[in-house]
């Protein structure tokens, strides 16, 4: 049995400069306690420049297997 998700998000970058993204996390809201936990974090090996008045979009695609 699987489970599935992607997660998508896109950034802006609504200033005059470019934008340097060095890493990205993945933050899950604990609705029982109200606190926010690290599921994921990556440091980019070079980062991912976006000049100006652009946007990167950064997909995760997360599967879970559970045994039968």
């Amino acid at each position: 049995r699987k489970a599935t998700a992607t997660l998508t998000r896109t950034f802006n970058n609504k200033t005059t400069v470019s934008v340097p993204v060095r890493e990205l996390a993945i933050y899950q809201y604990g609705s029982n306690n109200g606190y926010n936990y690290m599921m994921s974090r990556d440091v980019l090996a070079s980062p991912v420049v976006i000049p100006p008045s652009c946007k990167l979009t950064v997909t995760y695609s997360i599967e879970m297997t559970f045994p039968a």
